[in-house]
């Protein structure tokens, strides 16, 4: 041995490894080779540069001070495994100097007691985790990033979003898979305030022959990384919910039975929104029957089942009256149904939603999504459940009025696109869906009607690609993705803009052509967005009418990340838009342009008799055209005159 008596390194006065013992060969991995060699070269090349740095800054302290000696924790590279972290003391003698562990500093609180002060001053947490014995302690700074009763606490109060990474992330550093990382999560403090938390930890050995622990350091980042933060996680949650209401549509559309939706509505619904557990009822005559699918095992729940729907429940009244129910906790449903106890004695629920199933002709089921917590959910998973059950209550529709396989693509047309579009205030509008004549061939073209709560409406017409089952239930995606994206924002450019990223994401060859129109019937403001569609007609207040090409972008899932020009205009009193699909205007034998202008020149000759007649009179085109491979799809709408400004 060549090091001075009760030391474990000595270093030259240039800066080379004179001698070190076996303690510290073993903790290090370094052979007697190392010997000679400049101290920082050898643990540099293992080290970062901070914890390199570390050891310069020791030795130069020692003969820097007084007394010739200085403290400090550094960081000793191992052969395998977690670094160590050993509090060593640099001794000057002469111009050489004599380092040595500090007698019992495998004491996490030795370690750790410089950095105190400093996680206090800095406003940071301190914490370590013994990994030998699963024990968490806190060892000070910030309130607001520290635990108030422990690590279960601490826990506990993570987003529950955030928490599975967090675990993981823990569990991959106590099983030595990782020895360092940086992690971001939310927290909330004791004032139900919520802070971005950025933990910086590392897996250490403290003492050459101590315990392997995890060291954390937590800053509160929240002005710097929570908006960032909260912009991307909102984004992709948009995009997540997106895919998987994509995918709850086409689930619903397949589903041919009560039975089947109702495993839909439970299985995939529920989950949607967070919730624990759920059923499903539908209502026949004057009764309320549970599905199959439900399997009321509790008497109590069960007892509902055959119930008159005039009796006063949460769910009676959802279904009577076609609004959907919030309960968001236990305090709520019993101010509102104190006499109702079979819902919460059945299921436990702290919170629950009722979403009936919406359709024109009455009262026609509904989904009762179980929280086990309380519930408050917001405005817009208010619109979407609510947006859910009105196409729940068309599936359920659907599926009574089938009346053999071969009409099942057709009866999915019918229920996507209703009869009649709803009523908007100050617009006339007629409607017209036509089905392929030939066999069972069927397509994707479908219209939509939103009316919009500031007076506003949004129509759409479009064809998706094929003529099969998979072609209705892509329409299906599409409209039902189109009003999801329009509850955020109904900017026709930026609804095609998110269902083409969401259906190239999806990595499907289904394609569609759609023109996107927000009209305000009150000024005739008008924006018109076009994915690969066909021209619209427009008609003005004179009878002339002209096929009208605005800019567009391509179809709809064809290419990620493309931009769909919108055009602006202001129509006058009087104006008639007809929005026709291809099957309208084009066939093997008549070109796009021939079809186009034969049809403007049809809907100008009826335009004095209203909508309904240019529909019908469109409809009829499409048959002249040879449309009987094709389905057809008709949606006409006329502004009101100046002289009828109710729209009369």
């Amino acid at each position: 041995m060549t090091a001075t008596a009760g030391s474990i390194v000595r270093v030259g006065a240039d800066g080379r490894l004179l001698g070190f013992d076996r303690r510290f060969e073993r903790a290090t991995g370094l052979t007697p080779e190392a010997r000679e060699k400049p101290l920082l070269e050898v643990l540099g090349s293992r080290l970062s540069p901070r914890a390199t740095a570390a050891w310069a800054e020791l030795v130069a302290a020692a003969h820097a001070a007084p007394d010739g000696v200085a403290v400090r924790v550094v960081e000793i590279p191992a052969p395998d495994g977690a670094p160590v972290a050993c509090m060593f003391e640099a001794r000057a003698v002469g111009e050489e100097t004599e380092l040595r562990e500090v007698p019992g500093s495998v004491d996490v609180d030795v370690q750790l007691a410089t950095f105190r002060l400093a996680a206090t001053l800095g406003g940071f947490g301190l914490w370590t985790y013994d990994i030998a014995a699963s024990t968490w302690r806190w060892h000070g700074g910030r309130a607001q990033v520290s635990p108030a009763r422990g690590a279960a606490d601490w826990m506990a109060r993570v987003h529950a979003d955030d928490r599975p990474s967090l675990k993981r992330l823990q569990a991959a550093l106590v099983a030595g898979e990782r020895t360092e990382a940086r992690v971001e999560y939310r927290l909330l403090d004791a004032a139900d305030q919520w802070h971005w938390i950025e933990s910086h930890v590392q897996r250490l050995r403290l003492g050459l022959d101590g315990r392997e622990v995890l060291v954390g350091v937590n800053r509160d980042r929240s002005d710097v990384v929570g908006v960032q933060a909260e912009g991307k996680r909102r984004l992709a949650a948009e995009r997540e919910r997106g895919a998987r209401l994509a995918e709850v549509s086409a689930a619903m559309i397949a589903a041919v039975t009560e039975e089947a939706l109702g495993e839909v509505m439970m299985a995939r619904v529920a989950p949607l929104f967070g919730g624990t557990g759920a059923f499903v009822g539908f209502v026949h005559g004057d009764r309320f029957r549970m599905t199959n699918a439900s399997r009321p095992d509790d008497m109590a729940l069960a007892r509902l089942d055959g119930t008159a729907l005039d009796e006063r429940r949460p769910l009676h009244h959802a279904i009577r009256s076609g609004e959907a129910i919030f309960v968001p906790s236990l305090r709520a449903h019993e101010l509102a149904w104190p006499n109702a106890t079979e819902l919460i004695a059945a299921t436990g629920a702290h919170a629950y939603a009722v979403i009936p199933f919406e359709v024109g002709k009455g009262p026609i089921g509904a989904l009762v999504i179980i929280y086990d917590h309380e519930h408050h959910p917001s405005p817009d998973e208010r619109a979407l459940m609510r947006t859910l059950g009105q196409l729940a209550g068309q599936a359920v529709e659907r599926i009574r009025l089938q009346q053999a396989l071969t009409e099942l693509a057709r009866a999915l047309q019918r229920t996507m696109m209703p009869s009649a579009p709803p009523v908007v205030p100050g617009l006339e509008i007629a409607a017209r869906y036509s089905p392929a004549a030939h066999g069972l061939s069927m397509g994707g073209d479908w219209y939509d009607v939103v009316p919009g709560d500031d007076g506003t409406a949004l129509l759409s017409i479009g064809d998706a690609q094929g003529h099969d089952v998979d072609a209705a239930a892509h329409m299906g995606q599409l409209v039902t993705t189109g009003r999801a994206f329009a509850s955020h924002d109904p900017t026709p450019s930026l609804i095609l803009g998110r269902v083409n990223n969401l259906l190239a994401s999806l990595g499907r060859d289904n394609f569609a052509t759609c023109t996107l129109l927000r009209l305000d019937p009150a000024t005739g403001e008008c924006a018109v967005a076009r994915a690969g569609h066909v021209p619209m007609i427009v008609i003005d207040p004179d009878g002339r009418a002209d096929v009208l090409e605005t800019p567009g972008g391509p179809i709809l899932g064809a290419l990620q990340g493309a931009e769909y020009p919108q055009h602006e205009t202001v129509l006058r009193p009087g104006t008639i838009i007809v929005l026709v699909t291809d099957g309208v205007v084009e066939s093997r034998d008549m070109p796009i342009e021939v079809g186009m202008r034969r049809a403007a020149d049809r809907a100008a000759a009826c335009a004095g008799d209203g909508v309904e007649a240019i529909a019908d009179a469109m409809l009829a085109a499409a048959a002249e055209t040879g449309g009987e491979d094709d389905d057809a799809a008709v949606l006409v709408v006329r502004v009101p005159p100046a002289s009828a400004p109710d729209g009369r």
